[in-house]
């Protein structure tokens, strides 16, 4: 492969990460939305059984896109890190801070 093959894969990589990041942001989005159905309902922010959920299914989708569950997994654990983080600075009045 010459220079010319890595520069266009390289790329085609950063083609990637823009398509990634747009999802991860439209993830936070619908995030927030869910923190601020939560805090009009009363139910908790954190509910691990969901996490747990999460987890597994993209455990499953790691498995099924042949790459490392475990890697997955640690990068969902920082994705629902900052998710809950979002949900939690949502205000009493419904507003996110």
């Amino acid at each position: 492969m010459n220079e010319s093959g890595l520069e266009s894969l390289r790329h085609e990589l950063d083609g990637i990460d823009n398509e990634i990041s747009a999802l991860i942001g439209r993830r936070f989005d619908v995030c927030v939305q869910i923190g601020h159905f939560k805090r009009k309902t009363g139910l908790p922010t954190m509910q691990p059984q969901r996490v747990a959920a999460v987890i597994s299914r993209v455990r499953e989708l790691a498995n099924k896109n042949g790459f490392d569950p475990n890697v997955a997994e640690k990068i969902y654990e920082l994705i629902i890190e900052e998710a809950c983080r979002l949900e939690e600075a949502i205000d009493d009045s419904g507003s996110h801070s």
